[in-house]
Protein backbone atom coordinates (compact mmCIF):
# COMPACT_ATOMS: atom_id res chain seq x y z
CA UNK A 1 0.00 0.00 0.00
CA UNK A 2 1.21 3.44 -1.32
CA UNK A 3 0.84 6.27 1.15
CA UNK A 4 1.35 10.35 -0.85
CA UNK A 5 3.05 8.95 -3.60
CA UNK A 6 4.40 11.29 -5.57
CA UNK A 7 6.57 12.03 -8.98
CA UNK A 8 8.69 14.77 -9.52
CA UNK A 9 11.42 16.37 -11.81
CA UNK A 10 14.78 17.38 -10.90
CA UNK A 11 16.00 20.73 -12.03
CA UNK A 12 19.36 21.05 -12.17
CA UNK A 13 21.40 23.31 -9.99
CA UNK A 14 22.94 26.88 -12.19
CA UNK A 15 22.07 28.75 -15.12
CA UNK A 16 21.60 26.76 -18.44
CA UNK A 17 23.47 27.51 -21.24
CA UNK A 18 20.82 29.33 -22.76
CA UNK A 19 21.09 31.63 -19.81
CA UNK A 20 24.80 32.07 -19.11
CA UNK A 21 24.45 33.22 -22.86
CA UNK A 22 22.00 35.77 -22.44
CA UNK A 23 23.58 37.21 -19.54
CA UNK A 24 26.46 37.65 -21.46
CA UNK A 25 24.96 39.07 -23.84
CA UNK A 26 23.63 42.06 -21.82
CA UNK A 27 26.71 42.38 -20.04
CA UNK A 28 28.10 43.47 -23.10
CA UNK A 29 25.82 45.36 -24.27
CA UNK A 30 25.84 47.35 -20.85
CA UNK A 31 29.64 47.14 -20.29
CA UNK A 32 30.60 48.42 -23.51
CA UNK A 33 29.78 52.04 -22.65
CA UNK A 34 31.81 51.59 -19.83
CA UNK A 35 34.74 50.13 -20.96
CA UNK A 36 35.16 52.93 -23.70
CA UNK A 37 34.35 55.50 -21.01
CA UNK A 38 36.82 53.76 -18.67
CA UNK A 39 39.85 53.92 -21.67
CA UNK A 40 39.01 57.75 -22.36
CA UNK A 41 39.26 58.45 -18.69
CA UNK A 42 42.59 56.45 -18.76
CA UNK A 43 44.39 58.43 -21.40
CA UNK A 44 43.62 61.59 -19.74
CA UNK A 45 44.66 60.49 -16.66
CA UNK A 46 48.02 59.23 -18.90
CA UNK A 47 48.46 62.72 -20.50
CA UNK A 48 47.75 64.73 -16.79
CA UNK A 49 50.47 62.51 -15.37
CA UNK A 50 52.91 63.67 -18.56
CA UNK A 51 51.51 67.53 -17.79
CA UNK A 52 52.16 67.31 -14.55
CA UNK A 53 56.20 65.79 -15.25
CA UNK A 54 56.90 68.49 -17.69
CA UNK A 55 55.44 71.58 -15.36
CA UNK A 56 57.66 69.64 -12.21
CA UNK A 57 60.60 69.78 -14.78
CA UNK A 58 60.25 73.34 -15.63
CA UNK A 59 59.87 74.56 -12.18
CA UNK A 60 62.99 72.95 -11.42
CA UNK A 61 64.99 74.71 -14.00
CA UNK A 62 63.48 78.21 -12.86
CA UNK A 63 64.36 77.54 -9.42
CA UNK A 64 68.10 76.74 -10.58
CA UNK A 65 68.04 80.73 -11.54
CA UNK A 66 65.80 82.53 -9.20
CA UNK A 67 68.11 83.22 -6.55
CA UNK A 68 70.90 84.39 -8.93
CA UNK A 69 69.17 86.10 -11.21
CA UNK A 70 67.64 88.62 -7.91
CA UNK A 71 71.10 88.87 -6.42
CA UNK A 72 72.83 89.30 -9.61
CA UNK A 73 75.19 92.14 -10.33
CA UNK A 74 75.18 92.83 -6.17
CA UNK A 75 77.93 94.91 -5.26
CA UNK A 76 79.29 94.90 -8.84
CA UNK A 77 79.94 97.18 -11.93
CA UNK A 78 77.33 96.87 -14.45
CA UNK A 79 79.55 98.13 -17.00
CA UNK A 80 81.04 94.74 -18.87
CA UNK A 81 84.71 96.93 -19.18
CA UNK A 82 84.27 98.09 -15.24
CA UNK A 83 83.29 95.03 -14.13
CA UNK A 84 86.89 93.56 -15.46
CA UNK A 85 88.69 95.91 -13.93
CA UNK A 86 87.29 95.85 -10.30
CA UNK A 87 88.43 92.07 -10.36
CA UNK A 88 91.88 93.38 -11.35
CA UNK A 89 91.18 91.95 -15.42
CA UNK A 90 92.05 88.17 -14.67
CA UNK A 91 92.12 86.26 -17.34
CA UNK A 92 89.93 83.17 -15.71
CA UNK A 93 85.95 82.83 -15.81
CA UNK A 94 83.69 84.69 -14.16
CA UNK A 95 86.44 87.24 -13.88
CA UNK A 96 86.45 88.35 -17.43
CA UNK A 97 82.83 87.83 -18.19
CA UNK A 98 81.29 90.47 -20.10
CA UNK A 99 79.34 92.32 -17.09
CA UNK A 100 77.72 90.38 -14.31
CA UNK A 101 74.92 88.79 -16.25
CA UNK A 102 75.38 87.87 -20.06
CA UNK A 103 74.39 85.27 -22.71
CA UNK A 104 75.90 83.64 -25.63
CA UNK A 105 75.54 79.75 -27.29
CA UNK A 106 75.56 77.25 -25.43
CA UNK A 107 77.42 73.46 -25.80
CA UNK A 108 74.08 73.08 -28.08
CA UNK A 109 75.26 75.59 -30.90
CA UNK A 110 72.24 76.91 -30.24
CA UNK A 111 71.83 81.18 -30.19
CA UNK A 112 71.78 82.98 -27.02
CA UNK A 113 71.14 79.34 -25.07
CA UNK A 114 73.86 80.09 -22.38
CA UNK A 115 73.37 82.22 -19.61
CA UNK A 116 76.43 83.60 -16.86
CA UNK A 117 75.45 85.32 -13.84
CA UNK A 118 77.80 86.54 -11.21
CA UNK A 119 75.70 87.49 -8.12
CA UNK A 120 76.50 87.49 -4.36
CA UNK A 121 74.81 85.73 -1.61
CA UNK A 122 74.60 87.36 1.99
CA UNK A 123 76.92 85.59 4.67
CA UNK A 124 77.17 84.98 8.24
CA UNK A 125 79.29 87.94 9.62
CA UNK A 126 78.73 91.71 9.95
CA UNK A 127 81.41 94.91 10.40
CA UNK A 128 81.84 95.07 13.98
CA UNK A 129 83.00 98.49 13.32
CA UNK A 130 83.02 101.35 10.58
CA UNK A 131 85.75 101.26 8.11
CA UNK A 132 87.08 104.34 5.92
CA UNK A 133 90.62 104.29 4.57
CA UNK A 134 92.12 106.62 1.70
CA UNK A 135 94.03 103.39 0.89
CA UNK A 136 93.35 100.62 -0.98
CA UNK A 137 93.74 98.14 1.87
CA UNK A 138 92.08 97.98 5.28
CA UNK A 139 91.43 95.03 8.18
CA UNK A 140 88.24 94.85 9.22
CA UNK A 141 86.65 93.91 12.12
CA UNK A 142 84.32 91.45 11.98
CA UNK A 143 81.23 90.11 14.60
CA UNK A 144 82.13 86.68 14.52
CA UNK A 145 84.21 84.52 12.75
CA UNK A 146 83.38 83.11 9.11
CA UNK A 147 81.16 80.03 8.98
CA UNK A 148 83.71 77.36 6.87
CA UNK A 149 83.37 77.56 3.44
CA UNK A 150 82.78 80.89 2.73
CA UNK A 151 86.28 82.35 2.47
CA UNK A 152 89.22 80.29 1.09
CA UNK A 153 91.73 78.39 2.92
CA UNK A 154 94.97 80.57 1.29
CA UNK A 155 95.19 84.08 0.13
CA UNK A 156 98.64 84.72 -1.17
CA UNK A 157 98.38 84.72 -5.28
CA UNK A 158 94.11 83.39 -4.84
CA UNK A 159 92.99 86.10 -6.57
CA UNK A 160 91.53 83.48 -8.73
CA UNK A 161 89.87 81.94 -6.27
CA UNK A 162 86.31 82.84 -6.40
CA UNK A 163 85.63 82.84 -2.60
CA UNK A 164 88.28 85.48 -1.62
CA UNK A 165 85.96 88.07 -2.82
CA UNK A 166 83.32 90.02 -0.95
CA UNK A 167 80.97 92.78 -1.36
CA UNK A 168 79.31 95.00 1.41
CA UNK A 169 75.95 96.93 0.13
CA UNK A 170 77.11 100.33 1.95
CA UNK A 171 80.72 100.46 0.45
CA UNK A 172 81.51 103.97 -0.83
CA UNK A 173 82.53 104.20 -3.74
CA UNK A 174 79.63 101.66 -4.46
CA UNK A 175 79.69 98.75 -6.70
CA UNK A 176 83.56 97.60 -5.39
CA UNK A 177 84.62 94.11 -5.19
CA UNK A 178 86.70 93.63 -2.23
CA UNK A 179 89.74 90.63 -2.36
CA UNK A 180 90.59 89.06 0.49
CA UNK A 181 93.84 89.01 1.44
CA UNK A 182 94.12 87.85 5.35
CA UNK A 183 91.99 86.37 7.76
CA UNK A 184 92.92 86.10 11.21
CA UNK A 185 89.94 85.51 14.19
CA UNK A 186 87.54 88.13 13.79
CA UNK A 187 90.23 90.24 11.26
CA UNK A 188 89.69 90.15 7.69
CA UNK A 189 92.03 92.40 5.71
CA UNK A 190 90.57 93.33 2.22
CA UNK A 191 91.80 95.21 -0.72
CA UNK A 192 89.89 97.35 -3.47
CA UNK A 193 92.17 96.21 -6.48
CA UNK A 194 91.15 99.47 -8.43
CA UNK A 195 93.60 101.05 -5.68
CA UNK A 196 91.34 103.72 -4.17
CA UNK A 197 89.95 104.58 -1.21
CA UNK A 198 86.54 103.27 0.09
CA UNK A 199 84.52 103.38 3.43
CA UNK A 200 82.27 101.11 4.73
CA UNK A 201 79.68 101.56 7.34
CA UNK A 202 79.25 99.68 10.99
CA UNK A 203 76.93 96.43 10.70
CA UNK A 204 76.85 95.59 7.07
CA UNK A 205 77.24 91.93 6.90
CA UNK A 206 79.23 90.41 4.08
CA UNK A 207 78.23 89.34 0.85
CA UNK A 208 80.33 86.32 -1.07
CA UNK A 209 80.64 86.16 -4.28
CA UNK A 210 79.30 83.14 -6.79
CA UNK A 211 79.02 82.29 -10.13
CA UNK A 212 76.87 80.20 -12.25
CA UNK A 213 77.02 79.10 -15.81
CA UNK A 214 73.43 77.35 -17.04
CA UNK A 215 72.81 75.65 -20.81
CA UNK A 216 70.75 72.76 -22.20
CA UNK A 217 72.56 69.80 -24.29
CA UNK A 218 70.87 66.58 -25.40
CA UNK A 219 67.86 66.61 -23.40
CA UNK A 220 69.61 67.52 -20.09
CA UNK A 221 69.86 71.30 -18.32
CA UNK A 222 73.60 71.42 -16.89
CA UNK A 223 74.87 74.59 -14.56
CA UNK A 224 78.36 74.89 -13.62
CA UNK A 225 78.69 76.71 -10.25
CA UNK A 226 82.08 78.01 -9.69
CA UNK A 227 82.18 76.95 -6.42
CA UNK A 228 81.89 73.19 -7.10
CA UNK A 229 84.14 71.18 -10.03
CA UNK A 230 82.94 70.10 -13.03
CA UNK A 231 79.78 70.75 -14.95
CA UNK A 232 76.56 68.67 -13.40
CA UNK A 233 73.35 67.78 -15.29
CA UNK A 234 70.54 69.23 -12.97
CA UNK A 235 67.31 68.22 -14.94
CA UNK A 236 66.89 65.68 -17.18
CA UNK A 237 63.49 66.30 -20.12
CA UNK A 238 64.60 70.39 -20.24
CA UNK A 239 65.27 69.97 -23.93
CA UNK A 240 65.74 73.75 -24.59
CA UNK A 241 66.30 77.37 -22.72
CA UNK A 242 67.06 80.81 -24.81
CA UNK A 243 67.47 84.16 -23.02
CA UNK A 244 66.96 87.61 -24.02
CA UNK A 245 68.88 90.36 -22.13
CA UNK A 246 67.68 93.92 -21.97
CA UNK A 247 70.60 95.80 -20.56
CA UNK A 248 68.46 99.33 -20.19
CA UNK A 249 65.71 97.75 -18.83
CA UNK A 250 67.32 95.48 -16.53
CA UNK A 251 65.32 92.65 -17.91
CA UNK A 252 66.17 89.27 -19.01
CA UNK A 253 63.31 86.91 -20.34
CA UNK A 254 63.48 83.30 -20.06
CA UNK A 255 62.06 80.84 -22.83
CA UNK A 256 61.57 77.34 -21.39
CA UNK A 257 60.91 74.06 -23.06
CA UNK A 258 60.46 70.91 -21.99
CA UNK A 259 58.90 67.22 -22.34
CA UNK A 260 56.67 64.72 -20.91
CA UNK A 261 57.67 60.95 -20.71
CA UNK A 262 54.96 59.81 -23.43
CA UNK A 263 56.38 58.54 -26.96
CA UNK A 264 53.69 59.45 -29.31
CA UNK A 265 52.94 57.03 -32.68
CA UNK A 266 52.38 61.00 -34.33
CA UNK A 267 54.27 64.23 -34.46
CA UNK A 268 52.70 66.51 -31.47
CA UNK A 269 51.72 70.04 -31.80
CA UNK A 270 54.17 72.10 -29.09
CA UNK A 271 51.89 73.49 -26.67
CA UNK A 272 52.80 77.32 -26.05
CA UNK A 273 54.75 77.78 -29.35
CA UNK A 274 53.29 81.01 -29.82
CA UNK A 275 55.63 82.15 -26.93
CA UNK A 276 58.31 81.91 -28.34
CA UNK A 277 60.06 84.19 -30.70
CA UNK A 278 60.08 82.46 -34.19
CA UNK A 279 63.99 81.92 -34.92
CA UNK A 280 63.95 80.03 -31.50
CA UNK A 281 60.78 77.61 -32.00
CA UNK A 282 61.64 76.87 -35.52
CA UNK A 283 63.92 74.00 -35.19
CA UNK A 284 61.71 72.39 -32.77
CA UNK A 285 58.79 72.42 -34.91
CA UNK A 286 60.78 71.54 -37.60
CA UNK A 287 61.72 68.02 -35.81
CA UNK A 288 58.10 67.35 -35.50
CA UNK A 289 58.93 65.09 -32.06
CA UNK A 290 56.70 62.55 -30.94
CA UNK A 291 57.32 63.71 -26.87
CA UNK A 292 54.41 66.45 -25.92
CA UNK A 293 56.27 69.44 -25.70
CA UNK A 294 55.84 72.65 -23.47
CA UNK A 295 56.97 76.26 -24.28
CA UNK A 296 56.75 78.61 -22.50
CA UNK A 297 58.24 82.39 -21.20
CA UNK A 298 59.10 84.41 -17.94
CA UNK A 299 60.44 87.38 -17.32
CA UNK A 300 62.47 88.30 -14.53
CA UNK A 301 63.71 91.65 -13.47
CA UNK A 302 67.57 92.29 -12.41
CA UNK A 303 67.21 94.31 -8.99
CA UNK A 304 70.35 94.71 -7.75
CA UNK A 305 71.89 95.06 -11.58
CA UNK A 306 72.28 98.94 -11.13
CA UNK A 307 74.92 101.89 -12.72
CA UNK A 308 78.10 102.58 -10.63
CA UNK A 309 77.25 105.41 -9.59
CA UNK A 310 73.92 104.19 -8.01
CA UNK A 311 74.02 102.36 -4.62
CA UNK A 312 73.21 98.72 -4.79
CA UNK A 313 69.98 97.78 -3.06
CA UNK A 314 69.12 95.55 0.05
CA UNK A 315 66.82 92.86 -0.22
CA UNK A 316 64.57 94.48 1.88
CA UNK A 317 64.76 97.88 0.50
CA UNK A 318 63.30 95.90 -3.01
CA UNK A 319 60.68 94.29 -0.60
CA UNK A 320 59.42 98.20 0.62
CA UNK A 321 59.11 98.54 -3.02
CA UNK A 322 55.90 96.42 -4.17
Amino acid sequence: MFYGLSIRKNRPNGFLLTELLIALLIFLFAAAPLMSALKISMEKMNVFIDYRKAMNRQARAVSLLKSPIFHCGFGMPFNSERYKESFGSLKFDPFRWNGPISVTAGASGLSDSEIRIAYAMPGSTKLAYLCSTAIPECSLKLHKFPEPGEIGESFAGGASNIRNWIFFSSTLPPSTPLRVTALSGKTMTVRNVLGNGFTILKGDRTYHFRAIRLYCLNDNLYTKDYRSPGYQPRVAGVVDMRFDLDKLKKLVNIYILVRGDIVYSTPKRIIGQETWPADYIRPWIEKQPKHQLYASKIVWRLPNCVEEDVTCLRKSDIAEQF
